[in-house]
């Protein structure tokens, strides 16, 4: 047996009782047949495995039986994908992802048991209609050395965002992309990169916050270190839980990930962001707009 990181995907028909309760059995074998079909397709396009059908639920690997440095997008982009083909066929699709240990038979089986797989089977369980769905994800390579990434995006399970969410969600994004900006400038020389410490990244995003009338929803700093472990010792965006006034120097990656909570939900877009010796770059996609998981 061997122990790797993967990122495991469920995905699941909803309420398929009630849509096959009168059809036709062939009818019902043919769709959901189909319905495996393209969800094969999505999840292998992505650079998964798929790992068994059971009942009417899909569940996948990616990571294993080979890792590649972003599993946990491509799970992220596979769940995506396979919602959406599954709703052009008529029918409405629900997923869960987890991130963690596994552990597998042999070095290229891809069968793979742990936490994380029941961890994403009861996440896509839970999954209800009309919800805020925040996808946090975080992973490395299975090689020393490796370094963590860690991302959230923001999932709606209904066709419409309502104006609250997706003002939030604009809200937070703003702040965002500000905290990069200042980053990129700094990096670059346009604001002198030897001054720019952790709690300034934070003062970026939670100034825009704060402006948006969202003071009293901010619960967390912006950012932390990465490193080889996922909170890494490194300088955090923090004037928050604390002042963190180290510099940000080349070789320094770190997490932007503003975020706004309430009673009922709470909107987080979280990326990672790595100083070079002239420059600062985002190491993946930039959610725009909140993903709707129907």
């Amino acid at each position: 047996m061997e122990r790797k990181l993967a990122t495991v995907l469920f995905v699941d028909l909803v309420d398929s009782t009630g849509l096959f309760a009168s059809a036709d059995p062939e009818v019902v074998r043919r769709r959901v047949t189909l319905y495996f079909d393209r969800a094969r397709e999505c999840i292998e396009a992505h650079g998964g495995t798929v790992e068994k059908f059971a009942g009417d639920a899909v569940m996948a690997a990616f990571g294993v039986p080979r890792a590649h440095e972003d599993d946990a997008e491509r799970a992220v982009r596979a769940a995506f994908a396979a919602m959406e083909a599954v709703h052009e066929l008529g029918l409405e699709a629900r997923a869960g992802i987890e991130a963690g240990e596994v552990v597998v038979d042999e070095v290229d089986s891809t069968f793979a048991t742990g936490e994380a797989v029941n961890v994403a089977a009861r996440l896509q369980q839970a999954a209800g209609a009309g919800e805020i769905v925040l996808l946090d994800l975080w992973g490395k390579l299975d090689r020393p050395g490796s370094v963590f990434a860690d991302i959230t995006w923001v999932g709606y399970t209904g066709d419409r965002p309502p104006e609250r969410y997706t003002r939030a969600f604009a809200t937070v994004a703003a702040a965002r992309d500000a905290a990069v900006s200042l980053v990129q400038r700094a990096a670059s020389g346009g604001s002198g990169r030897e001054a720019l410490r952790g709690w300034q990244v934070d003062r970026a995003a939670s100034t825009v916050l704060r402006n948006a009338g969202y003071g009293d929803h901010v619960l967390h700093r912006t950012g932390h270190s990465l490193g080889e472990s996922v909170h890494g010792n490194g300088v955090n965006m923090d004037d928050y839980e604390t002042h963190d006034d180290r510099r940000l120097l080349p070789g320094t990656g770190f997490t932007i990930e503003p975020g706004v909570y309430f009673d009922d939900f709470g909107i987080r877009s979280e990326i990672n962001m790595l100083v070079r010796e002239h420059d600062a770059v985002v190491t993946g996609p930039l959610q725009a707009d909140i993903v709707t998981l129907v």
